[in-house]
């Protein structure tokens, strides 16, 4: 049997740990110029929870009697409401209640103008939970390379710590436990958001274009198996590529 103190302590702890807000990630918010195009992103919201849902330092557009909306700080309850933010380069953090953060439903898109991100349909990013950050080995398979397609990698440590540390490795698509033909060692890096009149928590971050971060590999193929894992002891990630096309159509690949 248990000492009744041990049993207390967990208790109290998972009680503690389950009350506690959970950081959900949004890794690409931005709207403004970007390489060959202007871009626009969109994160909209709907409140299932029994309660308003708000987050340090971020504005929504809600529903209100005027036919534009109105800005708030909170979304109602049961309500709709949309991320009103110029930028965020390296992503941000919402957080939201333990208890009822699957009761918000979210979904995010970027495009590039004159695309409506959300009314003409942009690219689909996914929203990253709590459950979804990694201590093992992310792998980003058949990302496409060259030809008039740029390849990017975004990686994420929701925890922000400073100085944290991941490798890269890049393999042949056909060969993904094979030896890889380059690795380097990244740092992530402190963000802030650009603009807001409140601190926005924000992720650790580090991004790099593919071509540019692996030239000897380039030649070598189009499409590559792009492996990230934790140099940092402890530490919690997530990471995903996009590629682009001359016609800035965006493709996203994330860990599945």
């Amino acid at each position: 049997m248990r000492p009744i103190k041990t049993v207390l302590f967990s208790f109290i702890f998972t009680t503690a740990a389950f009350s506690a807000d959970q950081r959900i990630l949004i890794p690409v918010f931005y709207n403004g110029p970007g390489a060959g195009a202007a871009w626009r992103s969109a994160l909209v919201i709907n409140n299932k929870m029994s309660q308003p849902f708000r987050s340090p330092g971020v504005t929504f557009g809600i529903l209100c009697p005027i036919p534009e909306g109105c800005f708030a700080d909170a979304i109602p309850a049961g309500q709709f409401g949309a991320l009103v933010l110029s930028s965020a380069p390296g992503g941000l953090l919402l957080m939201a209640p333990a208890a009822e953060v699957e009761k918000l439903v979210l979904r995010l898109e970027i495009s590039a103008v004159p695309r409506n991100p959300i009314i003409l349909g942009g690219t689909a990013i996914p929203i990253v939970r709590e459950r979804d950050f990694r201590t093992s080995t992310i792998t980003l398979p058949f990302v496409a390379m060259g030809g008039g397609i740029r390849a990017r990698v975004r990686i994420y440590d929701p925890d922000s710590s400073a100085g944290t540390q991941v490798r890269v490795s890049i393999r042949s698509w056909t060969s993904p436990t094979g030896d890889p033909l380059d690795t380097r060692v990244l740092t992530l890096q402190e963000t802030r958001v650009t603009g807001a009149t409140m601190p926005i928590p924000t992720p650790g971050y580090a991004e790099f274009d593919v071509a540019n971060t692996f030239p000897a590999v380039a030649p070598l193929g189009f499409n590559f198996n792009i492996d990230i894992e934790p140099v940092t002891p402890g530490l919690r990630f997530w990471a995903f590529a996009t590629t682009t096309n001359a016609a800035n159509e965006v493709t996203a690949i994330w860990p599945q």
